[in-house]
């Protein structure tokens, strides 16, 4: 379950840092979002496009462009689970923004 209701909502605190609860809330966040928004999203359109009245190659290039936003997704997660991890590893409390 997300942490905050929406990515682009910030979150009340100071302009020059975030602490790592916070960042650790961000991330898992994104991370959530990765896992079960972008693959939801391409499963439901990939069904509907069958009935969508589109030509056979406009719903393959369609199919193409889902198994791609799949498979940068993939990419992202990894990343995010990556930064989580360095987080979690580095005991600090407070990151500068430009982290």
């Amino acid at each position: 379950m997300p942490i905050f209701p929406h990515p682009m909502i910030p979150c009340p605190m100071p302009l020059s840092s975030i602490t790592s609860k916070d960042l650790l809330g961000r991330l898992q966040n994104a991370l959530y979002l990765e896992e079960t928004g972008i693959s939801l999203y391409t499963k439901h359109l990939a069904n509907t496009l069958f009935f969508s009245g589109f030509s056979e190659s406009k719903r393959v290039r369609m199919q193409e462009i889902l198994a791609l936003l799949a498979s940068e997704s993939k990419g992202h997660e990894a990343t995010l689970y990556n930064v989580i991890e360095f987080v979690n590893s580095s005991g600090l409390d407070v990151y500068p923004r430009e982290f």
